[in-house]
């Protein structure tokens, strides 16, 4: 099993790691399918990561966790089932929406998830 760490952070932990993450990379770490339509989600990709990428440490990244959602690799036990729900919704945050409505969608999980939420530091 991949990331038993994940069974002693606490759900803020995983939240503030995403966010921080996410806000620095500010992309989608995506590859897009010339003529097959959207593109596709991935763990790691052209040195990016996605959400639920940015909680598995490089040593324990492979290629063949690519095109597993997270819930199936909760499923297969190859990472802990801890704070599945939670990695879930910040994949879909990143996955689903643009980057300029990432903060939003992030104040919502606070709130349903009971962590807090900290304003992006605005940059000059």
């Amino acid at each position: 099993m991949i990331c038993q760490y994940l069974e002693t952070w606490t759900e803020q932990q995983v939240f503030d790691h995403v966010v921080k993450h996410l806000r620095k990379q500010n992309a989608q770490c995506s590859v897009y399918a010339r003529d097959e339509g959207p593109t596709e989600c991935k763990y790691r990709f052209n040195g990016m990561k996605c959400a639920a990428g940015s909680l598995i440490p490089d040593f324990e990244y492979t290629e063949d966790l690519e095109n597993k959602p997270w819930n199936n690799l909760v499923k297969s036990k190859i990472v802990p089932k801890a704070h599945q729900v939670l990695i879930r919704e910040l994949q879909v945050i990143h996955d689903r929406e643009e980057t300029s409505d990432w903060e939003e969608h992030f104040q919502m999980i606070a709130k349903v998830f009971s962590v807090k939420y900290t304003k992006k530091a605005k940059t000059n």
